[in-house]
């Protein structure tokens, strides 16, 4: 599976303009060469015998190599798909060696076929949606609006980031994040402290119920119970002092609205921590295991300084007013947290 995914992955870079780092040419075509040689096995199953792309001829230089290479594993391709299709058509029964696609006496199965058909299928789905991962580490870059931490799937106070980004002396905000998780405890989001106040801001999940918090005072808001149905989301929470305005978007749509949530407080104008994936229960600490955000993912991150109503909140920000995610130092990653990257927003 290995070498699909490779083989997979070079004809994308080729379909896509990816530049591929002409040191890997040895690689590339070891892998072809191998992928060449299970097809054409596969293809013998099919059809009793023979020779479909005839020998390597080593002498030319690399390049030449890889480009014939290329055009005999579509070959081959093309050659398999035809026999599967041919083998659905007539039948097992009346598959014979004189029909205009040869056949073994005894064929092999549709559901053989379908299984190889299948893999290349799930090889394929994989090296796309791992493209941009790929392309990422090509090129060393390990930190855009594509970064992506996946968090474990335990019940820790080991895991979380930490981004350089501070709400200091504001009086209105507006978060907005994406997330997955299939957790339907305690589930901290993010955890904004100060050595005054450890619960300075807030955002966390219980089950159906999105707690929101800014200077000690909040709101437990019914949210969809898909929410924690393992796919994305976006959360995003809009608050200012003025009347105590909190407004939390779900997806685009308006989910919560409410007024005198701690009306005419503005944040202390000292360091802060802001820390996504454990409470804070002190400054940068006092985590319990039982509240950390664990068995999903979090991305693409935008804080604006002030209030967004709904016509402005948008699922693919490009940018934000304080801070957006992918821009500016990366984030400081601990515990078990992988880095991975997916094009939610092209």
């Amino acid at each position: 599976m290995h070498s699909a995914l490779f083989i997979l992955f070079y004809i994308l870079v080729q379909h896509f303009g990816f530049a591929v780092n002409t040191t890997f040419e040895k690689v590339q075509l070891e892998l072809l060469n191998s992928q060449i040689d299970v097809l054409e096995s596969a293809l013998k199953s099919c059809v009793g015998s023979g020779q479909f792309v005839g020998k390597r001829d080593t002498s030319l230089d690399l390049h030449s190599q890889i480009h014939i290479a290329s055009l005999k594993l579509r070959h081959l391709k093309t050659a398999l798909t035809n026999c599967y299709k041919w083998n659905k058509t007539i039948g097992i029964e009346s598959c014979t060696q004189e029909k205009p696609m040869p056949c073994k006496p005894t064929c092999v199965s549709n559901e053989d076929l379908k299984s190889v058909k299948d893999e290349l299928k799930a090889g394929l789905k994989a090296i796309t949606s791992n493209l941009t991962t790929l392309k990422h580490d090509l090129l060393h870059q390990d930190w855009d609006k594509h970064t992506v931490f996946k968090f474990t799937n335990r019940e820790q106070t080991t895991d979380y980031f930490k981004p350089h980004w501070s709400l200091a002396g504001l009086g209105a905000f507006t978060i907005c994040m994406q997330m997955k998780t299939i957790k339907d405890k305690h589930s901290q989001l993010l955890s904004y402290a100060t050595a005054k106040n450890a619960n300075e801001v807030e955002i966390f999940l219980y089950a159906n119920i999105l707690r929101f918090n800014v200077g000690r005072q909040g709101a437990a808001i019914d949210v969809p119970k898909q929410l924690i149905n393992g796919n994305w989301h976006q959360v995003c929470a809009a608050w200012k002092s003025v009347g105590g305005l909190l407004t939390v978007y779900i997806d685009g749509t308006t989910t919560y609205h409410t007024t005198n949530i701690n009306t005419g407080y503005i944040i202390p104008q000292e360091p802060g921590a802001m820390i996504f994936g454990q409470e804070q229960d002190a400054f940068h600490g006092g985590f319990e295991a039982s509240q950390s955000f664990i068995s999903g993912s979090t991305t693409g991150v935008y804080i604006w300084d002030r209030y967004l109503t709904l016509n402005e909140i948008n699922k693919c920000p490009q940018s934000a007013s304080l801070y957006s995610w992918g821009s500016g130092p990366k984030p400081l990653v601990y515990g078990g947290i992988t880095t991975t990257y997916e094009n939610l927003c092209p």
